[in-house]
């Protein structure tokens, strides 16, 4: 028998090791599993309803889950129940084993054992990463129609043949007034079964570039039929833009640009690296199943110069902030400038490797909205897709959106860009997105006296890039601006031109809109720059000083400063705090990158924004200039 003091400490650790282990308990959230399935129903695409028995029945729907399992909603989950609709979702064998093989659980779990909200969180993220990146290996399997024959046999009204001529199936027709002739066939005349599955990069080299026209009998649009190009660039003109595009194996480069007063607009995209995954199922008339996901990045690169306002500025550079004002109004309209632009721009027709009169078309859709001088460039990745089983779809979806750039006025950019299934003169399924920017900024001006005392402020719809141009020389008045800057991002799967959207799966979703905003709801800008708030108040008299004199900081002739790339300027010291001279200040940039400092002479190298502080030698006292470097 063990000493009474060694059973004290035994049972001091066995309480010590079961409060460590509860503590362990109470640290996971328990997983029930209505709340199990709706997450899985919601986050895989199988479901979209707003109600937890909408997503139940989409998940029987996709006999993921039966009858019986309603019966448990209220209890915790187990891995059991965890491993049988996890293995129905993904296809995997239905044991633990197999999930403990994905890394998705460990190897120590138990079937009856609860998981928790963080574990079963993770192995539904793990599964649907895995259900939408499947291994695909390339097939085409297809049986035609009894009607289909060869090109000399074709001689009675409903034969269907490959026409060499046309490069279509063409099917021959009898009208009513017994003329016979021939028409386009359409898929199901063609084939009774067509299986194909593959995962391949799209090789724009072997593209055609189909400019949109309008057809003037219909309110919709139509592309004209032209033979492949054999030049891999080429240039075109629509709804009064100069359009050009080339083409590489990795992606296609539009530009697009106009010239409205002056004012030369213009937007720069790019769509690369498409790779689409397809599996198609059908048989005799009905799709069985299908799967349709295609990843691609896209850039577009958005720009509007405001050139003609440059020497604005000349003429309001001494006034005071009333005769401002009044000038302002006179010369200055108010959204005199923008260019704003919807219309289809083209479709980029790709064959599908292998797999004869199978394309993935591209539509290109422009839908733009500028005023006022806006610099940006906009980096996105894209996942878009859907699945269907047992006549149900599941979506698809994931996005990453970057921006980079000056933004001066108000913008909308959104890139349509749909991707279509084609196979015999057949739009089988397709997927849609919009996606963009939309900003709106407001322009206030702060009105000062002589004697730096601020006086009021206006707000003007005037836009702000051009406000700051033409306010630059004069200390009078000083502008501001607050932006609303959101992301857009619209998708709809299976377009009513589909074969697919006729059995009733097409769907749309809303992913972002106006209150996905970038920065919060309002960031302010000053001096080209974002601030956390205005600091548009009283400030020092900047009247001419010959030499500085005593003072309890440094005074600069200037604290903002819009430079071109390779354009200088010089800082002017106003005043200094007393016992300094000017060889007791010290130059430096916040970004060399940017703009250099060398001893007063400040020199732009990059468009971008950055920091000149001018301090003294001890560093006691500091001051600084906002420098915005534009492209001019």
């Amino acid at each position: 028998m063990l000493p009474t003091s060694i059973n004290k400490t035994v049972l001091r650790l066995a309480v010590i090791f079961m409060f460590v282990v509860c503590a362990s308990c109470r640290a996971e959230t328990p997983y029930y599993v209505k709340n199990y399935l709706n997450d899985l129903s919601t986050l895989s695409g199988i479901g979209n309803a707003e109600d937890l028995m909408g997503n139940l029945q989409s998940l029987r729907e996709w006999e993921i889950i039966d009858e019986e399992d309603i019966n448990h909603l209220d209890d915790k989950l187990d891995y059991l129940f965890l491993t049988s609709t996890i293995s129905r979702f993904t296809g995997l064998d239905n044991s633990m084993s197999a999930l403990v093989r994905e890394g998705w659980i460990s190897s120590k779990a138990l079937p009856r054992e609860k998981v928790s909200y963080e574990t079963g969180l993770k192995v539904i993220q793990s599964a649907i990463e895995y259900r939408n990146n499947p291994v695909t290996d390339f097939t085409y399997e297809t049986a035609y129609t009894d009607n289909v024959v060869s090109e000399d046999e074709a001689s009675n009204v409903g034969d269907v043949y490959f026409s060499n001529e046309k490069g279509t199936y063409q099917k021959i027709t009898q009208t009513d007034d017994g003329n016979i002739g021939t028409e386009d066939a359409s898929f199901s005349d063609v084939f009774d079964n067509y299986d194909y599955s593959d995962t391949y990069e799209v090789d724009f080299s072997l593209a055609e570039v189909i400019p949109y026209e309008p057809d003037p009998e219909a309110d919709i649009y139509v592309n004209h039929k032209y033979q492949l190009m054999a030049a891999k660039s080429q240039s075109f003109r629509k709804n009064g833009f100069s359009i050009s595009y080339s083409l590489s194996s990795s992606g296609i480069s539009f530009h697009i640009s106009k010239n409205v007063n002056g004012i030369n607009f213009f937007s720069d995209i790019d769509i690369y690296s498409v790779k689409p995954t397809i599996k198609w199922k059908y048989r005799e008339g009905d799709i069985k199943n299908c799967f349709f996901d295609v990843k691609f990045n896209s850039t577009q690169k958005l720009g509007m110069s405001i050139g003609k306002y440059g020497n604005y500025y000349l003429q309001f550079k001494d006034l005071d902030s009333s005769s401002f004002m009044s000038l302002l109004k006179t010369m200055v309209q108010p959204h005199n400038d923008y260019v704003e632009a919807s219309f289809p721009l083209a479709q980029v027709k790709t064959p599908i490797p292998n797999v004869p009169t199978a394309f993935l078309n591209l539509d290109l859709l422009v839908n733009l909205y500028v005023s006022g001088k806006v610099e940006v460039v906009l980096y996105n990745a894209h996942e878009m897709g859907f699945e269907t089983s047992n006549g149900s779809l599941r979506t698809i979806s994931s996005h990453s959106n970057k921006m980079d750039g000056d933004i001066g006025g108000s913008t909308k950019a959104a890139l349509g860009v749909n991707f279509a299934l084609e196979a015999v003169n057949t739009r089988l399924a397709d997927i849609e997105v919009d996606g963009g920017l939309r900003t709106k900024l407001k322009s206030t001006l702060h009105l000062y006296n002589e004697d730096g005392k601020k006086t009021g402020e206006e707000t003007s719809d005037i836009d702000y890039s051009i406000l700051q141009e033409i306010t630059k020389e004069n200390n009078n008045v000083k502008v501001c601006g607050d932006i609303s800057l959101s992301w857009l991002f619209d998708i709809r799967l299976n377009t009513p031109k589909t074969k697919l959207y006729s059995l009733g799966l097409g769907r749309t979703l809303n992913i972002l809109d106006e209150s996905d905003q970038i920065f919060g709801n309002l960031s302010h800008i000053e001096n080209g720059m974002f601030v956390k708030k205005c600091t548009r108040s009283d400030k020092p008299s900047l009247s001419s000083q010959a030499i500085p004199v005593a003072s309890n900081k440094i005074v600069l002739n200037s604290y903002a400063e819009v430079l071109n790339v390779n354009e200088t300027f010089v800082i002017e010291v106003e005043s200094l705090p007393e016992g300094y001279t000017i060889d007791d200040l010290r130059y430096s940039s916040s970004d060399n990158t940017i703009a250099s400092v060398s001893g007063k002479t400040i020199k732009a190298l990059k468009p971008g924004s950055c920091q000149i502080h001018v301090s003294s030698s001890d560093d006691k006292y500091t001051s600084y200039i906002n420098i915005l470097v534009s492209t001019g």
